[in-house]
């Protein structure tokens, strides 16, 4: 069984929010939402929707954002 984290407004077509610089505390709670389900219902694995660039941001911002987020939290182990 996999977990997906937040992938933000589906609907308004997001596709996940880790690299949006601006949603950075959005994102580090729903990892912590994310990692408590998981241990709830005993899964191992969390898939992370990265997302699309934002307007306005560039790809290397982007990068950073969504490569800094692992720090986030310790494993679910």
């Amino acid at each position: 069984m996999l977990h997906n984290l937040p992938a933000g407004n589906w609907d308004a077509g997001e596709r996940g929010i880790a690299c949006h610089p601006d949603r950075v505390d959005e994102f580090r709670e729903g990892v912590r939402t994310a990692i408590s389900y998981a241990k709830q219902l005993n899964v191992k694995q969390l898939n992370c929707l990265v997302g699309i660039v934002p307007a306005g941001v560039s790809l290397d911002t982007a990068h950073r954002t969504a490569v800094g987020q692992p720090e986030v939290s310790p494993p679910m182990r």
